[in-house]
């Protein structure tokens, strides 16, 4: 018997696609993929309809469907495999969106601890950081979110890590004349106390409403502050020079 392409058996089938024997009589014994015909000899014939069914079956897998969403799939009269793809790329990108999230928290750690001079950061330090980054999420709008990611994305990872080194020496610097005593309205305390705006600035995009709720979130849990920013006291120190 002479057989085409068109009209194949299950060896040749297993062949011409790379799939093996077994997994197309997985198929078929699932009704995923059932031959159309059989030779006089009772052997299994796939038709140019079977294979074209079969390169969906392969096509939506790769896509990362299961063997029971694909049959769902193709049981429907209105099956498209552009609205399936179409799907597949609305999940694969909030996938990406949730990776790339990932990725910035994980970054954004990683350099924290690195500023605070800790390569070996204890459970505990790493509890209270993503108890801190949840808290974010809940104290900032999702509008407020994207302007402080937005404010990331324009200064680059360039422009972040230079303001991440400038802020030690700032406080620093702050914390020395506080100990002098010095007068929040000297003009020294007040250089200081613009560059600060400037750094708070460069998060908050200049949002009033965002610098309200980071100046409120250090009042009210000086344990966070203490922790990841400017000893409490220095904070009124600084908070009295940006009055003047």
């Amino acid at each position: 018997m002479t057989t085409s392409h068109s009209n194949l058996q299950i060896g040749q089938l297993a062949d011409l696609t790379g799939l093996t024997v077994r997994t197309l009589h997985h198929y078929e014994k699932i009704g995923l993929l059932v031959p159309s015909d059989r030779t006089n000899s009772n052997y299994r014939l796939y038709n140019a309809a079977d294979i074209q069914r079969l390169q969906q079956i392969v096509s939506l897998k790769q896509l990362g469907f299961s063997l029971e969403q694909i049959k769902d799939c193709l049981e429907k009269p209105d099956f498209s495999p552009i609205k399936i793809m179409q799907m597949q790329l609305t999940q694969l990108t909030k996938q990406m969106q949730s990776m790339t999230e990932m990725t910035e928290r994980l970054d954004g750690m990683i350099r924290f601890f690195q500023y605070k001079q800790n390569d070996n950061p204890t459970s505990a330090e790493l509890l209270s950081f993503i108890s801190l980054m949840n808290s974010m999420d809940h104290t900032f709008t999702p509008d407020e979110m994207n302007t402080i990611k937005a404010q990331g994305d324009k200064l680059g990872k360039d422009g972040i890590k230079s303001v991440e080194n400038e802020w030690p020496q700032l406080m620093a610097n702050v914390k020395a004349e506080m100990d002098k005593g010095t007068d929040p309205a000297d003009p020294v305390m007040q250089a200081y106390a613009k560059r600060w705006k400037e750094l708070v600035s460069m998060f908050s995009g200049g949002n009033p409403a965002i610098e309200a709720k980071l100046k409120k979130r250090y009042e009210e849990n000086p344990d966070y502050a203490t922790q990841f920013g400017p000893d409490p006291k220095l904070m009124e120190y600084i908070g009295k020079a940006m009055q003047k």
